[in-house]
């Protein structure tokens, strides 16, 4: 679909602007949101976020490719605004993700690089929300700004899926405390791989019924159903289709059906080749069917958050909030 033309955009401050309106929506590859209002709400907007993490734009039927097995993210794309040119404060997770939450350049936040903690006194969107008061709020999966297993920012519910990061909890913060899905794959019998927590690679190995984005699905449909007669916000974060790449539906997409990127260097003289090409690249014949074996896994993950978030689209229909 081609972006709608849209109005002149207002001179106010985005943080102004955040501050006088609930109402948005950001359809991007890497952040999509869906936005729906409910008349019995007064009126106020139900805000859904759904985020994935270094998905690429031609992963999507909207996009051109309509072999990759997502249909329930090319079903949301069917019936929103699709844009053709979307760009972000900055291409690193931390500053990128700051400069979302807070409508704040990342110079200004000063997350201007990866684990960087935003200062506590910088306010993000639930924060700014004229009637806050009002919304349920919950937070649902990597979160990549700081004490990342800990609520905070004005959400009132969070469930962490990525631990590692307790080297940098701020003082006062118990660096034993575990993820929210580290939790739940201990209730499910599984066992810590890596000094007492789950890895990314154990989390991308099982099957896909205890992987991130189903605990995410299931905790999103909890939170629904709880605060489905009240105005909420609420933010899902997927991890994937970010590395590693290892996937349990990795068998999804054979390997001899995908494309081959046109950037692809199968010319074997070194001078024409970038540097980091080289340095990355395996032997010599390996490389085609190594990046092959990486797109599988890579979309298998794609795979997996689209049936999640066909789980929480599910449930949103099932509560009328659809």
């Amino acid at each position: 679909m081609k972006t709608p033309s849209l109005p002149a955009p207002s001179p106010q401050p985005r943080r102004q602007f955040l501050r006088q309106t609930a109402l948005g929506v950001a359809a991007t590859v890497a952040f999509p949101a869906a936005l729906r209002s409910a008349a019995a709400r007064r009126d106020r907007p139900n805000l859904l976020f759904l985020w994935t993490d270094q998905q690429r734009a031609d992963t999507l039927a909207c996009y051109g490719n309509s072999r990759v097995q997502a249909p329930n993210l090319n079903a949301l794309a069917a019936q929103a605004t699709v844009f053709d040119r979307a760009y972000v404060a900055q291409p690193v997770c931390t500053p990128s993700r700051s400069a979302v939450m807070t409508g704040l350049w990342p110079h200004q936040s000063g997350c201007t690089g990866n684990n960087i903690a935003l200062r506590s006194d910088t306010r993000c969107f639930p924060e700014l929300l004229r009637d806050r008061a009002d919304y349920a709020t919950g937070y649902i999966g990597k979160w990549h700004l700081g004490d990342e297993a800990f609520a905070q920012h004005g959400f009132s519910e969070w469930a962490s899926t990525e631990d590692g990061y307790s080297a940098g909890f701020s003082a006062g913060r118990d660096r034993e405390t575990r993820s929210a899905y580290h939790h739940w794959l201990i209730g499910h019998g599984h066992k810590p791989d890596k000094r007492g927590s789950f890895s990314r690679d154990y989390a991308c190995r099982v099957p896909v019924e205890f992987g991130k984005p189903a605990f995410q699905g299931e905790r999103a449909c909890a939170f629904l159903d709880q605060h489905r007669n009240e105005p909420f916000v609420l933010h899902v974060n997927y991890l994937e289709p970010h590395t590693p790449y290892r996937s349990p539906l990795g068998d999804l997409h054979p390997p001899e059906a995908l494309a081959i990127d046109p950037s692809f260097a199968k010319d074997d003289d070194p001078e024409h080749i970038p540097l980091r090409y080289r340095l990355r690249q395996g032997p010599p014949g390996d490389n085609e069917a190594k990046l092959r074996e990486i797109r599988t896994q890579y979309l298998g993950n794609v795979a997996c958050v689209d049936r999640s978030i066909g789980r929480i689209l599910a449930r949103l229909g099932q509560h009328g909030l659809a």
